[in-house]
């Protein structure tokens, strides 16, 4: 069931939320290329609101897990040349 006006507050919300996650991103001076950057974005489907990002988001926030491989030497040259 859709309830009048669910939908745009969902809108809402997500655009708030997804604006909030990119915000600290840049804050956090953890921009470099802009694909993490640009990978943060909502969808509305009915009564139900997600949130979607990149995996790099959650190792920005929570660090590598000690199971989780570590990134590969070409794609830290990237994020060097990419910070200058």
């Amino acid at each position: 069931m859709d309830f009048k006006g669910v939908s745009a507050i969902l809108n809402k919300y997500g655009e708030q939320i997804t604006n909030a996650i990119q915000t600290r991103l840049r804050q956090d001076d953890t921009y470099a290329s802009g694909r993490t950057y640009t990978s943060v974005d909502y969808d509305v489907d009915g009564n139900e609101l997600e949130i979607y990002y990149s995996d790099v988001v959650n190792v920005l926030d929570e660090g590598l897990s000690p199971n989780r491989a570590y990134p590969t030497i070409n794609s830290i040259v990237r994020w060097m040349d990419a910070k200058g």
